[in-house]
C-alpha cells in the first residue's frame, strides 16, 4: 500500500506455484519494501514477494523484485541507495540471494542467470556487495520451499555463504567470461569493459593466456539468441528460422512471426538487437530447434519441448467467460432468420462448445437458404473472432493445395450445383474427419496441422439439388433451416455494421454460456435433413434399390442372374457410366440382398422377373445369359412363347430421377405379344 492505496498485489496457490499478478495497466511494478534500503545495515536481494515474506519471518531485512529479474526502471534507483548505503551506513551489507533454478536449455537456471547479471551490472558500476553464487549442478533451491520444509538452518547457512563480487570474478574466469558476452550483446559496453579489466587481470596472474584469445575464446562462445535479442522469440527448424514477434506488434493486427532462413536472420534481426552496434553472427547463436505445428488454441503462444504453435488467436477468444452474458440482437436477429428453434439452439451450443473447448468438432452445420439470408457473413465474423477464415469452393476443395486447413474456421460455399458433384466432393468432405493433415504454405517447410478447425456449409440452393451427400446412417450433419428466410437487406431492424461491432460481445456469450458438449456432437435429425437424404441419395444405388422392391418374390429361393438385373436397369433407369456385374453384385449386397452363385453364375435370391401373358412366373436364371435380347429369351423360354427383342425406351437420367423418385412403371415387368395385363401373383409388388 501507499498512503492507503494499493500499489500492487500478487497471489499464489498453497499447493501449486500458479502466480496472479497485477497489470500495469492498473498498478505499478515496484521494488518490494524498498524503503529498508535506507536503514538496515544488512539486506537480502530476494527473488519475488513469497521468498522476501519468507526471509522478513526469518528476521533478516529484505527487498526485492516481483521475478527474479531487475526491471529496467529500477536500476538508477538501486543504484543511488546503495551509493548512498555506502557513504552513510558503516559496514552495511547487500546480499544478493535469488534461486538456484533448474537448468533450462542453455544450461543456467533463469534465477542464476538474473543473479549473475545483477552482479555484473553492480561491480561494473563500481560496487563491490555480496553474492550467494549456487552451483548450477546442485539441487535446486527456493527459499520459500526451504522455510515451508523448516529448513531454516539451511537458509542462514545460505546467506552467511555470500561472497564479495571482487572474489567471484576475480577468481571465476569462465563466469567473467560469460558475463563479458552478455554485457557485449545488450549494448553495455560499461559491463564490458569491466569484465575485460577482470579477464586481464587473471591473464597477468597465471600468464597462460593472451587477452585477444580470452576475447577471441568468448566471443566464440554459442549463447542463448536472448543475450543479443529483446522482444523476439526464435525457433530453429530446418534451414528455417521461426521469429515471433512481441504483444505489441500482435495488437495492431500484424502476423504474429516471420520465417527468414539463416543466412538472412540475423540481418532481418537487426531492428531486435540489444547491442545495434554489435555485428552478429548466426554462429553465435543458440537457437532451439523445434518443429512447428499448428492446431487452433487460445493461448497467444505455446511450446513444448519439441513443438512450436503457429496459432495466433483473437483477442476476442482470449475473453474470461463472465456472468449472466447476453446474445447480441443483432446476432440474435440473423439466427432467428436462419433457424428454427430447436436448429437455433442446437447451433449455438454446437460454436459454444467448440470456442470453449477448442476440440475437433464431430458434427458439421449445413446452412441452407436463400441469398441474403446471413449465413457467411455469420460464418465469417465467428471467424475472426477466433482467428481466421476462408471461404472454400468446390474447386479449391478438389485441388491439390490445402493452404486453407490453417485457417481455424472453414466455411464450404455452394459446393455443389447438382448431385453428380455433390457425389464428386463426398471423399473431401470425409477427409477433413481427419485427425491431422500436412499443409504447404509458401517460403515455408511443410507444418503438421491438427485438424480441430470449425467447419461449417453454405448453399443457396433448396430444390434443385443438394449441398451434400446425406447417408441414411448419417452422424455428421446437421442442417440449419426453419427461420424467417428473408433477405436481410430487406429487414429495417438489420444493421451488418452493428453486427460487426457486436462480434466481441457474440464471442463473450458463446465464451460464458453453458454447453452440452455431448449433444454437439450428436446430428440434429428434422425434416430437411430427411428430405435431403431422399434428395441427396447416390442415384445408383437407388435405382437398385427401386429395382429390387419392384420384383420381391415371396419365394427366397427365386433370383435373377446379377448381369440380367444390371442390364434391366440400365434401360429403365438410364444410368450411365461403367458398372461391372462385379460391382453390381457388390452394390446389392451393400442394400441387404443375398448374392450367391448359381449354376456357376452371380444371381441374387429372393427376386423374380415378372410375364404378363397367362400365369406369372418367376425367372430362377438357370440358363446363361449374355446378349442383348437375354431378358426377352428368358421369359420365352419359360412361357413357351416367342417374344421379341425388348424395345428400347428413353431412360431416366440420374438427376431427375434422384430428384423426384420418377420410375416408369411400363417397364417393371416383361410383356409377352399380344396378351394382357394380369393381377400380380402375391409378394409381387408393382
Amino acid at each position: 500500500l501507499r498512503n492507503g492505496k494499493p500499489v500492487y498485489y500478487c497471489t499464489r496457490g498453497l499447493k501449486e506455484k500458479q502466480f496472479r499478478k497485477a497489470s500495469t495497466d492498473i498498478l505499478e511494478h515496484p521494488i518490494w519494501n524498498v524503503d529498508v534500503l535506507r536503514s538496515a545495515r544488512q539486506v537480502v536481494w530476494a527473488e519475488g514477494f513469497f521468498d522476501c515474506l519468507s526471509l522478513a519471518e526469518l528476521g533478516y531485512a529484505v527487498a526485492g523484485e516481483i521475478t527474479c529479474n531487475l526491471i529496467k526502471a529500477h536500476k538508477p534507483e538501486l543504484l543511488n541507495v546503495l551509493r548512498w548505503r555506502g557513504k552513510h551506513l558503516s559496514d552495511s551489507e547487500f546480499i544478493i540471494c535469488l534461486d538456484n533454478d533448474t537448468p533450462d536449455a542453455t544450461g543456467v537456471g533463469a534465477g542464476n542467470r538474473a543473479a549473475a547479471k545483477i552482479a555484473g551490472w553492480l561491480w561494473a558500476e563500481g560496487i563491490d556487495e555480496k553474492w550467494v553464487k549456487h552451483d548450477p549442478a546442485a539441487q535446486k533451491v527456493d527459499v520459500n520451499d526451504l522455510h515451508q520444509q523448516g529448513r531454516e538452518a539451511d537458509i542462514h547457512r545460505m546467506i552467511q555463504s555470500a561472497e564479495p563480487l571482487s572474489n567471484i570474478f576475480g577468481s571465476d574466469v569462465a563466469q567473467s567470461r560469460t558475463n563479458f558476452l552478455t554485457s557485449l550483446a545488450e549494448g553495455d559496453l560499461q559491463t564490458a569493459k569491466k569484465m575485460l579489466e577482470v579477464i586481464q587481470a587473471a591473464e597477468q596472474k597465471s600468464n597462460k593466456q593472451g587477452l585477444g584469445a580470452i576475447a577471441k575464446s568468448c566471443l566464440q562462445l554459442r549463447l542463448p539468441y536472448e543475450r543479443f535479442y529483446r522482444d523476439v522469440k526464435l525457433f530453429l527448424h530446418g534451414d528455417s528460422v521461426y521469429a515471433f514477434y512481441p504483444k505489441g506488434r500482435y495488437g495492431q493486427g500484424q502476423k504474429l512471426y516471420d520465417v527468414y532462413t539463416r543466412s538472412t536472420a540475423v540481418d532481418n534481426l537487426r531492428p531486435f538487437q540489444r547491442n545495434p552496434a554489435m555485428d552478429v553472427k548466426w554462429g553465435m547463436l543458440d537457437v532451439p530447434a523445434k518443429r512447428p505445428v499448428w492446431r487452433v488454441s487460445n493461448a497467444l503462444f505455446h511450446e513444448t519441448r519439441a513443438e512450436f504453435n503457429l496459432f495466433q488467436p483473437s483477442w476476442m477468444l482470449m475473453q474470461d467467460p463472465v456472468a449472466n452474458a447476453k446474445l447480441p440482437d443483432q446476432w440474435e436477429l440473423v439466427l432467428n432468420n436462419l433457424a428454427g428453434t430447436p436448429e437455433r439452439e442446437w447451433f449455438l451450443n454446437h460454436m459454444a462448445t467448440y470456442v470453449q473447448t477448442l476440440g475437433k468438432p464431430r458434427t458439421v452445420p449445413v446452412l441452407v437458404g436463400r441469398q441474403g439470408t446471413g449465413k457467411n457473413s455469420l460464418i465469417e465474423l465467428f471467424g475472426k473472432g477466433i482467428g481466421g477464415f476462408s471461404a472454400v469452393g468446390r474447386g479449391e476443395l478438389e485441388s491439390g493445395f490445402n493452404s486453407y486447413l490453417r485457417s481455424p474456421v472453414i466455411l464450404l460455399d455452394e459446393l455443389s450445383s447438382s448431385n453428380s458433384d455433390a457425389n464428386n466432393i463426398k471423399n473431401k468432405l470425409k477427409a477433413l474427419v481427419n485427425e491431422s493433415a500436412y499443409v504447404n504454405e509458401k517460403y515455408e517447410k511443410e507444418v503438421m496441422v491438427e485438424l480441430n478447425n470449425y467447419i461449417a456449409i453454405a448453399s443457396n440452393e433448396q430444390l434443385s439439388s443438394v449441398p451434400v451427400i446425406v447417408e441414411d446412417s448419417d452422424r455428421r450433419y446437421t442442417f440449419i433451416t426453419g427461420g424467417r428466410d428473408m433477405n436481410l437487406a430487406n429487414n429495417p431492424n438489420f444493421d451488418h455494421a452493428k453486427l460487426r461491432e457486436q462480434l466481441p460481445d457474440f464471442m463473450l456469450y458463446l465464451l460464458s454460456r453453458e454447453i452440452a458438449s455431448e449433444a454437439a456432437n450428436v446430428p440434429l435429425m428434422n425434416t430437411a435433413k430427411r428430405q435431403f437424404q431422399l434428395m441427396g441419395e447416390d442415384p445408383v444405388v437407388a435405382a437398385f434399390k427401386e429395382w429390387v422392391a419392384g420384383h420381391r418374390s415371396n419365394d427366397l429361393n427365386n433370383s435373377v442372374k446379377v448381369s440380367v438385373i444390371l442390364k434391366m436397369i440400365r434401360e429403365d433407369y438410364g444410368i450411365r457410366g461403367t458398372i461391372s456385374a462385379a460391382k453390381a453384385g457388390q452394390i446389392l449386397k451393400n442394400i441387404g440382398e443375398k448374392v450367391g452363385k448359381r449354376d456357376n453364375q452371380n444371381h441374387c435370391f429372393g427376386v423374380g422377373i415378372l410375364e404378363s401373358s397367362g400365369q406369372a412366373k418367376a425367372i430362377t436364371g438357370k440358363v446363361a445369359i449374355g446378349s442383348d435380347q437375354d431378358i426377352a429369351d428368358e421369359v420365352a423360354r419359360v412361357t413357351g412363347a416367342k417374344a421379341p427383342v425388348r424395345p428400347s425406351s428413353e431412360g431416366l437420367d440420374s438427376h431427375h430421377f434422384s430428384q423426384n423418385r420418377v420410375v416408369d412403371s411400363r417397364k417393371k415387368a416383361i410383356s409377352a405379344p399380344n396378351s394382357s395385363e394380369k393381377e400380380l401373383p402375391p409378394g409381387f409388388v408393382e
